[in-house]
C-alpha cells in the first residue's frame, strides 16, 4: 500500500535531532519522502490544520509544551496520524505512558542517530501497511457475516457476546449449544 503523501512533520526544538532524521531520510533511500521541522506544539498544529501529514515524530519537551499532555493535545486533534514520540535518555516511563496514549513509538534521547530514525520511519511504515490491511480484512469479514442469511454471534470465553451480523440483530432469542441469549435491539 502506497503512503497518500510523503510528508513528515519534525516537531522538535533541537536541531542535532533535525539533522540526524534528515540524514535518516537519505539512508532509507525514499527520495519521495521529505520533512518539515518546526520547533514548537503549536507551530505544529497549525501545519497540521492546512497540511496533510503522514506521520509526526513529537519531542515531548518543547519550549510551550512539556510532557505526555503534548501527545494527547496532537492526537486530539489529528488522532489517524501516527505520532513518534522523543524523550530525554532517564525519560523512558514517560514514553511508555506515551505509548498507552497513543504513540505509535518512542526513541530516547541517548540513541537518537540517523540509524534509529530511519529504524523507526521503516518500524511506523510497515505496522500502518500491516493496520491498513487488517482494516480491509475486517471489512471484508464484516460484509461476509452480514450477507449470510443465518445468524451469528461470536462470544468471548465468559459467554459474553461481543459481535452479531446483521441477522442476529434482528433475531429477539438466539440459541447456541442449548444457550439461549436476549438480543438488544
Amino acid at each position: 500500500m502506497p503512503r497518500p503523501n510523503n510528508q513528515i512533520l519534525l516537531i522538535d526544538a533541537d536541531s542535532r535531532h533535525a539533522k540526524a532524521f534528515g540524514e535518516a531520510l537519505v539512508a532509507t533511500g525514499d527520495r519521495r519522502t521529505t520533512f518539515e521541522r518546526v520547533r514548537t506544539l503549536s507551530s505544529g498544529l497549525e501545519i497540521l490544520a492546512r497540511k496533510e501529514i503522514w506521520a509526526v515524530f513529537l519531542n515531548l519537551s518543547l519550549p510551550d509544551s512539556w510532557g505526555v499532555e503534548s501527545l494527547d493535545r496532537l492526537l486530539l486533534d489529528t488522532p489517524a496520524v501516527p505520532v513518534v514520540v522523543i524523550a530525554g535518555v532517564d525519560d523512558e516511563d514517560l514514553c511508555k505512558t506515551a505509548m498507552l496514549h497513543g504513540a505509535r513509538d518512542y526513541l530516547l534521547e541517548g540513541h537518537l542517530d540517523s540509524y534509529a530514525f530511519a529504524r523507526v520511519i521503516r518500524n511506523v511504515t510497515e505496522r500502518e501497511i500491516a493496520r491498513y490491511e487488517l482494516f480491509i480484512e475486517k471489512e471484508r469479514a464484516q460484509v461476509t457475516l452480514n450477507s449470510i442469511g443465518d445468524a451469528v454471534l461470536s462470544t468471548d470465553i465468559a459467554g459474553n457476546i461481543t459481535h452479531l451480523n446483521s441477522v442476529a440483530e434482528h433475531t429477539d432469542w438466539v440459541v447456541l449449544q442449548g444457550r439461549s441469549w436476549s438480543c438488544a435491539h
